[in-house]
Formats: C-alpha cells, structure tokens, sequence
C-alpha cells in the first residue's frame, strides 16, 4: 500500500508512519505466534505458571500490541490522503482496485 501511494505522488509523513505501523504489527504476530508454539510444547504445557505468564504475553503482545500498531497504518493512510493535493485522487485509486480485486474474487 505504501509503494502504491508513493507511486500515485503522496509525499506525507503517513505513509512512512502506515509502513512502521505495518512492520510493529507483524513483529508482533509473529512474538504471538512463537509464544503460542512455546506453549503448546510438551514440557511447558505440564507447568501451569510458565502456561499462565506465556498467556499474558500472548495476550499482551497479540492483542493490544497488534491492534495498536494497526491503528497507527491506518492513521497513516488516512494521514497520506489528508494531505495530499488531491485527495480524491488517492480515494479513487484505493475504491477502483477495492472493486477490481472484489470482481476478480466473485469469478
């Protein structure tokens, strides 16, 4: 999404902060997921206080800390159209690739 709002000549900050955004959030599935393989191994699953703690990183770092960064890529996006000279133009870029690929999917 970055390199096509770049590409359409969007020069704001947004989309360096959607692109951040973007990275955290999939740094942060990725802890999630590694936490959960933890888990689910057969020595720990036998510990109940390392099970517990493991949950609430998982919760912590899967919940919060991927919807957080996600917000900020989508500020970020919304920021890059904002500011952009014409706005319009980033809008109907974004909506004729939405129904391009929803067509692409109903076929």
């Amino acid at each position: 999404m970055v390199s096509r709002l770049r590409f359409l000549g969007v020069r704001a900050a947004g989309a360096d902060i959607a692109l951040l955004g973007g990275f955290m959030a999939a740094f942060n599935v990725a802890i999630s997921a590694l936490a959960l393989w933890v888990m689910a191994y057969p020595g720990i699953a036998d510990e109940g206080i390392v099970v517990r703690a493991l949950y609430y990183i998982v919760f912590a770092v899967g919940g919060v800390g991927f919807s957080v960064p996600m917000g900020f890529t989508h500020c970020g996006y919304l920021h890059s159209g904002a500011q952009d000279e014409a706005p319009s133009k980033v809008a109907d870029h974004f909506w004729a690739d939405a129904g391009r690929h929803r067509r692409a999917k109903l076929r």
